[in-house]
């Protein structure tokens, strides 16, 4: 393992520790329809934020979806939530 591997482990535990435990798990259940867990950690967190205080909540059938939407491609599902109208 390289030293900007060891970097980029470090770096990923430390954004899971800061994330709610809600969160984390939700990013297990979607771990795999994105290139790594950091990218399911931001998915989520943009997803809670975005529909926070609604009735909705469903960050994994809301992936799920994209993936078999979009042939796998998950490229943009978290750049959706982030920008506001």
């Amino acid at each position: 393992m390289s030293v900007l591997d060891e970097i980029e482990e470090i770096e990923s535990g430390l954004r899971e520790q800061r994330c709610p435990d809600e969160v984390v798990s939700a990013a297990e259940e979607v771990t795999e329809f994105f290139p790594d867990r950091s990218d399911a950690l931001e998915y989520v967190s943009a997803y809670r934020e975005a529909y926070r205080g609604e009735d909705v909540d469903d960050p994994v059938g809301f992936a799920e979806s994209w993936y078999e939407s979009f042939d796998g491609d998950m490229s943009g599902i978290t750049d959706q939530f982030l920008y506001e109208d």
